[in-house]
């Protein structure tokens, strides 16, 4: 599933390259990537339901891996799997000490408040603030991917999610960038096109059908 994340992130920083006509730098932009996820942490402390909580988590991933793919890093050379399993401690304890493994979508909406989730975000931000101290760039990639691994536990464990469907709905939205419509505005910044639809809809439909499914089995 990740390595299809990555590739999915390679896909569109590969039509950011052609747009822009700019060559892919060799190392991390640390100010963009920790604005850009400071952001989506921002959208997650606001978040009013699971569907932006989720949205926000998995935007923050996107921004993430596409820093990553702008290094020029084989996948090859990433073992996802192995890093899945060892980042997983953090989301099983912190799920324990909530009590929020077998909750169903009206209680998890209910929860959705950013008190209970003010440990997440403390994570993240020491998380990046560590990475942005980083010298060397293949010991802030470590770091990157580590936490990518968590945040996609977290949608996991947490929510008791299947991840793909969502990102996949993400990653469509973002590549409509690079598509008819799509425009570069005043401040060099690609845009989605004018009459662009976020997929917010289509995200919530997908989460409550996978409780549905699970409601079934």
């Amino acid at each position: 599933m990740l390595a299809q994340f990555l590739r999915d992130c390679k896909r569109f920083d590969d039509a950011m390259v052609i747009h822009t006509g700019q060559p892919r730098p060799t190392k991390f932009d640390f100010n963009f990537m920790r604005q850009m996820v400071s952001d989506e942490m921002e959208e997650f402390k606001q978040a009013k339901d699971i569907t932006e909580m989720v949205d926000a988590l998995l935007d923050a991933v996107y921004y993430l891996l596409h820093c990553v793919v702008k290094t020029g890093i084989d996948e090859s050379l990433i073992d996802f799997q192995r890093r899945m399993c060892s980042n997983s401690v953090f989301e099983d304890s912190f799920c324990q000490e909530r009590g929020l493994l077998h909750l169903n979508w009206d209680e998890l909406r209910n929860i959705a408040r950013a008190d209970n989730y003010d440990r997440i975000i403390q994570y993240v931000h020491e998380s990046m603030t560590r990475i942005c101290d980083m010298t060397g760039t293949m010991e802030a990639l470590d770091s990157v991917l580590s936490l990518v691994c968590k945040l996609v536990n977290v949608v996991i464990k947490l929510f008791d999610l299947d991840p793909l469907p969502i990102w996949n709905l993400i990653h469509a939205a973002n590549m409509t960038k690079f598509g008819v419509g799509g425009y570069l505005n005043a401040q060099g910044k690609w845009c989605k096109p004018p009459n662009f639809v976020a997929p917010d809809d289509a995200i919530r439909q997908e989460i409550l059908q996978q409780f549905d499914r699970k409601k079934l089995n």
